[in-house]
């Protein structure tokens, strides 16, 4: 560690998170963007409000967040702290509308960390509706099939958890609250107009702290899972994406650059686990033979639930990383 410090300028200061609450003013933005020659951006920036918007809770600001700055910090000018972490933006115009992941979840994490309790966030088997929850509340729209049975119906409208005082009106809100949660918990709920308390247990993600990579060539595969919006639901999938620029597929499209991929199969077999696909990959770069994945992307908005496409890739290049 005393040797990677050594590098850093004289002057450098570790940044502090503001984990008091939501941003507004002048602030900046730092990330990397490009891949064959990354580049440290310095964007200045408004923040606005803390928006929910695709049933999270943002900082919402006029920065212009770059493709490639995801993971960066967003700071408040005149504290200096850490507001944010860049996660979404236009990509193109220069004051466009982005988010960033608020600073007070990173701070739970951070906590809970310290306190030897294991922050992974809760598998939660829901989803909400859209509209409603750009309005301040968490709605459930329907339920998934789940170890664990969740007693809440659709309309339901998720309130906050008893003897805490923090309210919640976004999916997000609920992930952070849940973190390192002792089950099980009593939800304040809403339904059909009368608050009551439902006691609910959820089981956690899987392996989000150590989780395995696999880099073949000029692709990284990880697992995940899949999205309550499409048909896999909750099952365990293994995704794509490439870390160089441009990918084809065999008929010549272009893969994009920044969207990961289920992987359907490999060579015609179904894998769910990545180490049993690092086998299988390692005993073709010791044949010299080159692999087939079968992928898939959704594309909800094109009518379809996915398009599909095929790549070969070599296996000359092949690192698992645990």
């Amino acid at each position: 560690m005393e040797a990677r410090q050594s590098r850093f300028p004289t002057r450098a200061r570790s940044a502090t998170l503001d984990c008091e609450g939501i941003f507004e003013g002048d602030l900046v933005a730092l990330g990397y963007t490009g891949t064959d020659n990354p580049t440290l951006r310095v964007l200045k920036g408004i923040g606005i409000s803390s928006e929910v918007k695709y049933g999270r809770t943002w900082v919402a600001a006029y920065a212009g967040y770059k493709h490639g700055m995801s993971g960066g910090p967003t700071i408040g000018r005149q504290s200096g702290r850490v507001v944010g972490i860049n996660t979404l933006g236009n990509g193109h115009e220069t004051h466009a509308l982005g988010y960033a992941v608020p600073a007070p979840y990173v701070c739970r994490i951070i906590s809970l960390l310290r306190s030897g309790i294991d922050p992974t966030p809760p598998q939660l088997p829901l989803a909400f509706f859209d509209n409603l929850a750009d309005e301040g509340e968490l709605v459930v729209a329907e339920t998934y099939p789940s170890p664990i049975e969740i007693p809440l119906i659709e309309g339901d409208i998720i309130l906050g958890i008893a003897g805490r005082k923090k309210s919640i009106r976004s999916e997000s809100d609920l992930m952070d609250a849940l973190r390192g949660a002792d089950y099980p918990v009593d939800l304040r709920i809403t339904r059909d107009g009368t608050e009551r308390l439902v006691s609910v247990s959820f089981s956690t993600m899987e392996d989000q702290l150590r989780p395995s990579v696999l880099y073949i060539s000029r692709f990284v595969i990880g697992e995940a899972r899949g999205s309550h919006r499409f048909p896999d639901g909750l099952k365990k999938e293994l995704m794509i994406r490439m870390m160089e620029y441009p990918g084809f597929d065999e008929a010549g499209g272009i893969l994009d650059r920044y969207d990961p991929y289920v992987i359907v199969s490999v060579d015609g077999t179904v894998f769910n686990d990545i180490q049993a696909l690092h086998l299988y990959l390692s005993s073709a770069q010791s044949a010299s033979q080159e692999v087939v994945f079968k992928l898939k992307m959704p594309h909800s908005a094109l009518g379809m639930s996915y398009t599909y496409h095929r790549i070969s890739i070599a296996t000359d290049d092949i690192r698992l990383l645990e």
